[in-house]
């Protein structure tokens, strides 16, 4: 964690009581405790800094977890006479908080940092000093930056800390959260998508696109118009997503009529299904854009600018390459418009369950859909699938811990952040039953999600168990206060 970008901290003043949550809002408090024995670096022969790092910790609450660190950073080279000059300089002990991993890119957070002395040893404050306990300071957190914490006294917390260098120095460190905060639903119900790509994509791009995947037209085609357009008043998402689909049947019809008359079986009829990314190429625009471009007038205007596929032969080499570049530089295929959100939730939602969902019997039928969502730039689908695996995360309460372990692959290589959470906590209850990963290696089940691990992310499952063993770690360091 660099010095860069780093968030300074900002007391929040008294609330103005029309922004504010109801007073009835619950809050819970959690507690860290770091024992750390100060040390200073030498960067020269006149200059030192004080740098630690925490291990990482977690506060988690009904199936919602976040996860943390703290540094202690700053100069070592004042004396502590010189103290009371802290306040208006910068060499103070600084102490920063880092969101290493959660469900929302930002929370609000209430945090307090102080010293807990240790039996025998000097205390920080006297029992004269006067100390605002009650005071409190909000901040913003962004995940994957840090932010700065206040301290209710900088200089004194300073000098006692540059007192102690080479001696062991407990810090508590205090969150206070909204509950709301641990509700899945919360999440769930959210219409920001999940990220575009994970780090499956672009080596999953490179192999596929390389050797199989069909060239690019240089120009736009243009696409059927939406029946969305002009119209200004409430659109039936319904009767458009029926009109698509009826779309979609008559040209498998057609597909099956021609497939007849060359002979072909009876049995090979087509059906409407989630397929892999060249099979989708071959057969034509992806179904849920189809809707997309049904639905959303500006989704249709976004897709008229998207170069289109064409049934030219495959790539050389070196074109392969040019269009995995390009590719990547790609954004969602659906447009960014805020108040369009809603309809392609709700798109998604209908297309995974009437869809894709009913062609699902196995993971690996979800692992593919992922992909596949993935590769034509699809991130609401992710979410839709998302929304639907955590719904029976809430309403099962007896899956297996092989499907549990099996998900939470997908969660990790999918980026999948509200699932990771719920599932990294259920499997916390259930350490004895996966903690010996050799045993598990006898069964079947266990050596064929292994046998997925590699194929998808080239770990194994030492790897996934490994990843359960650190977060069960991080929670166990955490005190629950209220």
């Amino acid at each position: 964690m660099s010095q860069m970008g780093v968030n300074k901290c900002f007391p929040v003043g008294p609330p103005d009581p029309s922004l504010t949550d109801p007073p009835s809002s619950e809050k819970i408090k959690f507690r860290f405790l770091w024992p750390v024995r100060v040390m200073q670096r030498q960067l020269n022969h006149n200059d030192a800094i004080i740098l630690h790092i925490s291990p990482k910790f977690a506060t988690a609450h009904d199936h919602v977890a976040f996860q943390w660190t703290v540094k202690m950073h700053g100069s070592a080279n004042l004396d502590s006479d010189d103290a009371e000059e802290l306040d208006e300089c910068s060499d103070y002990i600084a102490f920063s908080l880092y969101l290493v991993d959660a469900p929302i890119p930002f929370v609000d957070v209430t945090a307090k940092i102080d010293v807990v002395a240790n039996p025998g040893s000097p205390t920080l404050y006297s029992k004269s000093d006067s100390r605002e306990d009650t005071q409190k300071y909000e901040i913003r957190v962004s995940r994957g930056r840090e932010t700065e914490l206040c301290q209710l006294d900088k200089a004194k917390m300073s000098a006692y800390i540059k007192d102690r260098i080479g001696k062991i120095v407990k810090l508590s460190i205090i969150l206070e959260l909204d509950a709301g905060l641990f509700k899945t639903d919360q999440y769930l119900n959210e219409k920001s998508p999940t990220p575009v790509h994970s780090f499956l994509t672009a080596n999953y791009r490179a192999r596929v696109r390389s050797k199989v995947w069909k060239k690019r037209s240089k120009h736009g085609v243009k696409r059927p118009r939406s029946a969305s357009e002009g119209n200004t008043g409430k659109f039936d998402l319904e009767q458009a997503f029926n009109r698509v689909m009826e779309r979609e049947r008559d040209r498998l019809e057609t597909i099956r009529q021609e497939s007849l008359e060359d002979g072909q079986d009876e049995n090979s009829r087509p059906n409407i299904q989630i397929e892999g990314p060249l099979e989708e190429q071959e057969k034509g625009e992806h179904l849920f854009k189809q809707l997309l471009v049904a639905c959303c007038d500006s989704c249709e205007r976004r897709a008229s600018l998207i170069p289109a596929v064409s049934t030219d032969e495959l790539d050389t080499e070196e074109e392969s390459v040019d269009d995995i570049d390009n590719e990547a530089e790609e954004n969602a295929f659906e447009c960014p418009e805020e108040n369009k959100a809603e309809i392609h939730d709700m798109l998604a939602n209908m297309y995974f369950n009437k869809v894709a969902l009913p062609q699902m019997e196995f993971v690996e039928d979800f692992a593919n859909f992922l992909i596949d969502a993935e590769m034509n730039d699809l991130p609401v689908l992710k979410r839709a699938c998302e929304r639907y695996l955590c719904g029976e995360l809430n309403s099962k309460k007896d899956l297996l811990t092989s499907l549990l372990l099996d998900l939470l692959l997908l969660a990790m290589v999918f980026d999948m952040p509200i699932m990771k959470s719920m599932l990294l906590t259920e499997l916390v209850d259930r350490f004895d039953e996966y903690s010996d990963v050799d045993k598990l290696l006898q069964i079947d089940e266990y050596k064929k999600l292994d046998n997925r691990i590699h194929q998808m992310s080239d770990r194994n499952l030492f790897d996934l168990v490994d990843e359960c063993k650190k977060f069960r770690e991080q929670q166990k360091r955490v005190e629950i206060l209220s």
